[in-house]
């Protein structure tokens, strides 16, 4: 039995350093999944606050300066000067982080500043256009403001 005493020895020993390194290894693991989980989250948080510093940089503009006006009575006017040098910049700055149904009304809006550079030609109907979108640009700013704005006040009703 003396001739067995080394072998036992050396298959606990090994059996030991096994265990010993699944269960680091383990928790290694865990704790990895857990920092790469706030990351996230941090990363979330972070674009998630940049869209809403747009948005609502957007909307102090808005509420500061007129884009759309109706001159001549019922004919509207579109600033796109103004557009393009404090809304757009802004808008685009942030474009990845926003929304896809607030980019999708952007791109519209470009597509028909660049007709409209191209064509070196604005028909009322092209204005109109643009007007409609970005009145709806701006509902839905307000609409996502909103939305956060709700589950902002649902977390903190949950958390008291």
């Amino acid at each position: 039995m003396a001739e067995w005493i080394p072998l036992f020895t050396l298959v606990g020993t090994l059996g030991g350093v096994w265990l010993g390194g699944f269960l680091a290894n383990r928790g290694q693991s865990k704790v990895l999944q857990m920092q790469i989980s706030w990351e996230k989250e941090k990363t979330y948080k972070s674009q998630h606050e940049s869209r809403l510093k747009a948005y609502s940089k957007v909307l102090e503009i808005d509420g500061k300066d007129v884009f759309i006006s109706e001159p001549h009575g019922l004919v509207l006017e579109f600033d796109f000067i103004g557009y393009q040098e404090k809304v757009r910049p802004i808008l685009y700055n942030e474009f990845h982080f926003l929304h896809e149904d607030v980019t999708n009304v952007i791109r519209g809006i470009d597509q028909i500043i660049q007709q409209i550079s191209f064509d070196e030609n604005m028909s009322q109907e092209q204005e109109d256009n643009v007007c409609e979108k970005y009145l709806s640009l701006i509902e839905l700013i307000e609409q996502h403001l909103k939305d956060n704005s709700e589950v902002v006040t649902n977390l903190e009703k949950n958390n008291l």
